[in-house]
Formats: C-alpha cells, structure tokens, sequence
C-alpha cells in the first residue's frame, strides 16, 4: 500500500521518467538508422552483422556449385583445353536496351574507319595525367566515385554523390554497369566508349594521348582492410604509365598509388579487360577516340579478337585463374549470338571454381544458360548470387531469375522477382518492361 501510495504521489515524475525513456529509445532508434544510412564504416559493419546471421540460417558456399550438380550434360576437360566450336554463327550483338543483357555501342554519325594505329615506340617512355579532383568512395560506391573523378580531368565540377543518386539510389546495390555509365554521362553532356580486350598499350596509348582510362577489374580484400571482405568487383582510374607500373587514382586504396603491369593485368582479367574511355561530348573528341581504338573501333571486331585471347589463356594460364579465362570465352560468344557455346564455357568457368560474387556484375552467364533453354540453371545460380548478397540489390539477378521462373510457368515468383529487381532499383527498365507483358503495373 505504501508502494501505492509512493507511486501515487509522484505520478508526474514517473510519467516524466517513461517519457524521458521512450524519446531515448527513439531517439538510438532514429540515430542508429541515421548513421547506418550515412556513415560508411556503420553500414559496413550492420552488413557484416546480418550477413553473419544470415550465414548461420542459411550457410552459403564461396564457389557456385559445378556444372554436373545442377545440369546433366557433356563438359569440356580442362586438361584440353581446345575448345571445339560448333559452326561458326553469324555473329549477333545483344540488345542495347540494357546492362542485363550485355554491352552497347555508342552511336557514330560516320562509319568507323579502322586507322593503323601508330608504333608502340611513338609513344612516351612514361607519362602522367594531372588536374583530377581525388575522392575516397563513400560504401560501395567505387563506380560513380571512379566516375566522377575521371570528369574532374574535364573540368566537371560535381562529386561522387551526383552519379551516386541517379545509379545507385538504392546503397546496398553492389553493381553500377559501363552501360550505366554511359546513360548517366549523356544527361551531363559527356560520353563513352566501352570496349573489352584491352592491355598494356591500349592503356598507354590513350594516357599518351590525354584521355584516363577506367578499368572494371577484380579486388581481393586485404586480411585486416577496413570495408573490403573476400573478392569483388571494383573500378580504377589509370592517368599514368612508366613502363613497369601504372598510376593509379583509387577510390577505395588511395590517389596516385603504383601496380605493375602484371598486377593490373592479372585483376584486370576477371572482366574480360573492360576498360571506359569518357570524353567531352564532342566530335573532335569521338574522331580521335576511335582512332586511338583501332580494330577494337568496330565493336564486333572487338569480341572477336577478345574470344580468340580468352580461349588462349584457357591454355596457357597466364597470371589468373582459368575460371576467369573460360567465363570470358562464354561472354565473348554470348555477345557473338553463340549461346550453346557459351554455355559449355560456363560450365568449364563453374567447374574450375567461380565465386557468387562474380555474378553480382556479370549476367552473360544467365544469357546464354536462358538463350539455351537451360531454366532450371538460371533460376538455380541466380538464387546463388542473390543469397551471397543478403540484402536486397542486385536487380539483374532478380530479373534473370525471374525470366528463368516465367520460362519455367511460374508466373508468381517471377512477378514476385521482377517487382524485387524494381525495389532494388526503381531505374531498371527491364523489370518494368517484363512485368508490363505479364499484364501488371510495374
């Protein structure tokens, strides 16, 4: 009774004391969601929190699982590694409607005319671009960090934020496409050329000729780096050559850092050599472009000629592992119209050990696998890649898997899955567009 009465007599202290309680919890509540949303090392460590969780429910693998586990059929034996092709098809680029289905020309006003490019000894022993604006990327956002960077050379007077809320309006998505790139630098008045099969001189050529280069490459975390676990994709900025490193400008490790030849090259390879060449959108510059591009200027030739490299890489093995070699075989007869094909390469790419992870920035593989008809794969792998990265935001592998489950009649988890592709990224035109044919509003 006493306790009663206490209680009674200071009902305003204790209805303060809940008030005072409640506002702190919303308070954290509100704080906490503030700095996971706005401080990178915070989110970092919320994701490795839940993808640690996640992990314990549902233990993932770090290599997909192999050909024979999922589909039946013929491989090819990485102990010969001759890869025989069936009849050479007509060659077929992919639709330029989307980064999920591969990569697209930017369009010319005159045919291309493939110049000799000049010797290599024309060139300067060293050289080295100056006048970039260096930024740390903030989380997960090498692209348009790397991006913007590459526009302060021209004088564009925006940061990585700019891009950041037109490619990645979602954070958590791990992925921003050349092909992204492109649309975004058309809103601003710049453009691109996205080639594969670059090396060493095509590298030099352009630095000496005043034009930085973006690299797509691969990136193996450091043991004790901050932000960084296992392997992923990443974007670099070359300015500058000596003839045994390049330079550098890193959004993640740093501005103006050194690697050699052989260490670019070597995490180069795990996308197929894909390097970017931004410019101010005008002809003078696209004329000179394309003539520092040589064969790679017709875009066609340019597959080609990386298909031959990656098959003899499949052989030789130089400075990568032979999965990368082989899913690049599969991705240049992908953009070459020859899925069969490229599906086998795949299947070698698996069999060799290939991470999930791979299939967060590369789709070719769900290409030739559905092209194929081989459903059952595309929904099985993609479900791989969107569990290896717990939260949502890899909207083309949504899409594949869904195009895999409308394939295979399951109409409601692939509208299900196109809707997840869109909460990903409300951008992504192709969700949109499949839902819209099913006769739902995306």
């Amino acid at each position: 009774m006493k306790l009663i009465n206490i209680l009674r007599s200071h009902r305003a202290l204790w209805q303060l004391l809940i008030v005072l309680l409640v506002g702190s919890i919303f308070g954290l509540t509100l704080g906490g969601w503030w700095a996971y949303e706005n401080i990178p090392s915070v989110h970092y460590r919320a994701q490795i929190v839940w993808a640690k969780a996640f992990d314990v429910i549902k233990p993932q693998v770090e290599t997909l699982p192999t050909s024979g586990e999922t589909r039946a059929s013929p491989i090819f034996s990485l102990l010969t590694p001759t890869m025989t092709l069936a009849t050479t098809p007509t060659p077929r680029p992919l639709p330029a409607t989307s980064s999920a289905v591969g990569r697209i020309n930017v369009p010319t006003a005159n045919p291309i005319l493939v110049a000799p490019l000049p010797s290599p000894t024309a060139y300067p022993k060293e050289y080295l671009l100056a006048g970039f604006r260096y930024e740390k990327q903030y989380f997960n956002n090498c692209g348009p960090t790397t991006l913007a960077m590459t526009l302060s050379y021209w004088g564009w007077a925006g940061n990585q934020f700019d891009p950041m809320t037109v490619l990645r309006p979602n954070q958590d998505d791990k992925n921003v496409s050349p092909e992204e790139f492109q649309r975004f630098l058309q809103t601003i008045g710049f453009a691109s050329i996205v080639r594969v099969n670059g090396d060493a001189l095509t590298l030099e050529r352009f630095i000496a000729a005043g034009y930085p280069v973006i690299i797509e490459k691969g990136l193996t975390c450091e043991a004790d780096e901050e932000r960084c676990s296992g392997w992923v994709g990443h974007y670099s900025l070359i300015i500058g050559y000596n003839g045994k490193s390049f330079t550098l400008q890193d959004s993640f490790r740093g501005a103006g850092i050194k690697l050699s030849y052989r260490e670019v090259l070597d995490n180069w390879r795990a996308f197929n050599y894909t390097y970017v060449v931004v410019f101010p959108d005008a002809e003078q510059h696209r004329t000179k472009v394309l003539s520092l591009l040589g064969r790679a200027a017709d875009q066609e030739q340019n597959y080609q000629d990386a298909l031959a490299r990656a098959q003899a890489e499949t052989a030789n093995n130089q400075w990568s592992a032979a999965a990368f070699a082989w899913f690049n075989v599969g991705t240049n007869l992908t953009y070459l119209g020859d899925y069969p094909n490229a599906a086998l390469a795949y299947d070698q790419a698996r069999n060799a050990g290939l991470s999930p992870h791979l299939l967060w920035y590369q789709f070719g593989l769900f290409r030739a696998y559905y092209e194929a008809g081989r459903y059952a794969d595309v929904e099985h792998l993609a479900s791989y890649a969107i569990d290896s990265a717990h939260l949502t935001g890899v909207e083309e592998d949504y899409y594949w898997r869904g195009k895999a489950r409308e394939a295979l009649g399951q109409r409601e988890q692939a509208l299900s899955d196109y809707h997840s592709a869109l909460n990903a990224n409300p951008t992504f035109q192709p969700a949109g567009k499949a839902l819209t044919a099913l006769g739902e509003v995306p």
